[in-house]
């Protein structure tokens, strides 16, 4: 049975690739923007953050330690929604993508709970782990354990391998994907 959110993560990628375009805008452009009317849409009590993972080093191997290691809360749970819309300019495309990190730290914010589906965490993402984590293990961890938080993950433009491995991150959180292939 569907509950209401009483919590919600909004977790964005920010590896190099979500600089890319999907028409006219980046990836991350749209993110942000789908993020906003997301979080505007929910009842006023949910609380909401907003976490980004990637988001230092750079795309090379030489930056790769950095941005595998980084995964950031830039918006700590809360019901303003103020400090979630400023926090969503903070968000840049430039390193990896630690998905795996960044389930792992989004576990950590939500509290115990008994019913499946009170927390939801959103992953929005271009591209499949890429820093030798286990995003389906943790996705799996996080929906069977204390917090029984659903994973939910929106892809852009995936090739089919890695919506894949995408899909398979969402099914092991007991949440939906769904592969986003034009700006609309």
């Amino acid at each position: 049975p569907r509950v209401p959110p009483t919590r919600v993560i909004i977790m964005i990628d920010g590896s190099g690739s979500m600089a890319g375009r999907m028409g006219g805008r980046t990836k991350l452009e749209l993110a942000r923007e789908a993020a906003l009317g997301f979080v505007d849409g929910l009842p006023p009590s949910v609380q909401t953050s907003l976490m980004v993972f990637g988001q230092q080093g750079d795309n090379s191997q030489a930056g790769k330690a950095k941005s595998c290691s980084a995964v950031d809360v830039l918006a700590p749970m809360s019901t303003d929604r103020g400090r979630l819309h400023a926090a969503l300019e903070q968000v840049r495309a430039i390193g990896w993508t630690p998905l795996a990190a960044g389930l792992d730290r989004a576990e950590a914010l939500l509290a115990a709970s008994a019913t499946p589906g009170e927390q939801v965490i959103y992953v929005v993402s271009d591209g499949e782990e890429t820093c030798g984590g286990d995003p389906v293990a943790i996705a799996r961890r996080i929906n069977s354990g204390r917090t029984r938080a659903i994973v939910n993950v929106i892809g852009f433009n995936l090739p089919s391998g890695e919506a894949a491995k995408l899909a398979a991150v969402a099914r092991a959180g007991g949440g939906g994907f769904v592969n986003l292939s034009d700006e609309a």
